[in-house]
């Protein structure tokens, strides 16, 4: 919509891991707001060098104003140095100071910092965090900033699902930075030698579970639909499921797309009770399907076959594994590109009972409440996500700016273009419902059982039962966090 001459801003109602480097591919992924990994960068306050800013004509002085971000790879800071010299440049009465965190995972030490009232003026959020940083004082509604600003119409600037990804309780708290959705990665060599076309918009999870039955092989060279088949003796997987290996909890925000495809939510539209909706028929049959893949069907390793292995990336990469699963974002097409050999592609996510959904992965920054600059901030919030920032920060990473991914030619792109086609599938994150939704729901207990539920003796678990318990415990959860 177009926004009127009264300038009143019409909130849109609630929807859906990324650090520059973690929207993208490189040889060894870097850990991002999508990985359980931690990143452990350095603590220091560093400011940016503002050319010319002491010939800069400013009547009221400088204004100094702090930024923190996660991203600490030496291609993130020269982006983000990039970005902000300009940003200075074209602000001189403006100095940025930025404030290096603790990396993904540091959201007890920015609860810390806002409750203590030394958060920075612009805090940098997962998605999943938008509620608590909210409620504890961080994030400001940004509703009067946008419509106070006749130049920001963020219909026309974003696509919707990645802009309102940024809402809580139906009002922006915070601006994307980079965003991935997830697509299926396809060996197509592997396609072709079995004979079956490659899946396109529109096939289901039965045709998903059909080609991954057909893909698997046992050391004789049998199918896992062949009654010859030999489930001991594996040696190509169909498929596979939403763990990274190395001992880590199963990831429940991968697992939502097969949740929210069964039509399926793990808490209720007005973020009040987990009972009935975690342990629904419908999110037991979303959990026994993704069991049945390892231990029924036998197309997906066993958790601690995919420890040691390495990882699914490893198993990719040595051909052994025709369809990824369906949690990827972009982050391998330099590490599948530099592997020598191996023929793959992407192709969107099968559409399940509930139709084509999918979850967003999602970086961003929000403006401090307690900023004694917030016009300012503001500044630099829109220079960060608009044209001038996200031009740069887009060269290895999604952009939300439409005019920048149709300028780059992403949107009709063979690899990027599905991710972004993906955004029109974005179910409405669970997450951003309830302040204690990640720690209480989609984390610790909840994903120790999936996790589980992948492992030797998962087959043997009573899903329904297990997820009726970790629906009440949610519950207290819940209630404890309000």
């Amino acid at each position: 919509m177009k926004k009127k001459q009264t300038n009143i801003f019409l909130g849109f109602l609630i929807p859906f891991f990324l650090i520059l480097v973690g929207c993208t591919a490189n040889p060894t992924p870097e850990p991002s707001v999508f990985s359980p990994t931690p990143i452990t960068p350095t603590k220091q306050n560093t400011p940016i060098e503002t050319p010319n800013s002491a010939d800069a004509v400013c009547p009221d002085g400088v204004v100094e104003i702090s930024m923190d971000d996660w991203s600490n790879t030496d291609e993130a800071l020269a982006a983000r140095t990039e970005i902000i010299t300009a940003f200075n440049v074209a602000h001189p009465c403006i100095n940025v100071i930025f404030v290096d965190q603790l990396g993904f995972g540091a959201d007890a030490h920015r609860l810390e910092q806002i409750r203590s009232g030394s958060a920075s003026d612009l805090i940098a959020v997962e998605s999943v965090y938008i509620p608590i940083y909210t409620e504890s004082g961080g994030l400001a509604d940004l509703s009067p900033f946008i419509e106070a600003d006749l130049d920001f119409d963020p219909d026309e600037i974003y696509f919707e699902s990645v802009w309102k990804a940024g809402f809580y309780q139906e009002k922006p708290r915070a601006i994307n930075k980079d965003f991935s959705t997830s697509a299926i990665y396809i060996n197509t060599s592997l396609f072709e030698q079995a004979e079956i076309p490659l899946p396109e918009e529109g096939w289901t999870y039965d045709d998903y579970l059909e080609m991954a039955l057909a893909l698997t092989l046992d050391k004789n060279g049998n199918n896992a639909k062949s009654p010859e088949f030999d489930p001991e003796n594996i040696v190509q997987y169909g498929t596979t499921v939403p763990y990274w290996g190395g001992g880590l909890l199963a990831w429940f925000r991968g697992f939502e797309n097969v949740l929210y495809s069964f039509d399926a939510h793990a808490i209720s539209p007005d973020a009040t009770t987990t009972l009935g909706y975690l342990n629904s028929n419908n999110a037991v049959e979303a959990w026994e399907f993704t069991c049945d893949l390892v231990h029924k069907y036998h197309v997906s390793p066993q958790a601690e076959d995919i420890d040691n292995i390495g990882g699914n990336d490893v198993l990719f990469r040595e051909g052994k594994l025709a369809i990824s699963g369906h949690y990827w974002g972009p982050w391998y097409q330099e590490a599948f590109d530099a592997t020598p050999g191996l023929k793959w592609t992407v192709v969107p996510l099968p559409t399940g009972p509930n139709g084509h959904k999918g979850v967003i992965m999602w970086m961003g920054w929000g403006i401090n409440q307690q900023s004694e600059h917030p016009q300012e901030a503001w500044k630099l919030l829109k220079w960060l996500t608009t044209e001038p920032g996200q031009r740069i920060y887009t060269r290895r990473a999604l952009t939300q700016v439409k005019s920048l991914a149709v300028e780059l030619q992403r949107i009709n792109d063979p690899f990027w273009g599905v991710f972004i086609a993906e955004t029109e599938y974005v179910d409405t994150l669970d997450d951003a419902l309830h302040p204690g939704f990640f720690p209480c729901v989609s984390e610790d207990a909840t994903a120790e059982f999936l996790l589980k539920t992948w492992k030797e003796g998962g087959d043997q678990l009573n899903i329904q039962q297990e997820l009726d318990k970790l629906a009440l415990d949610a519950n207290r959860c819940l209630r404890s966090k309000e």
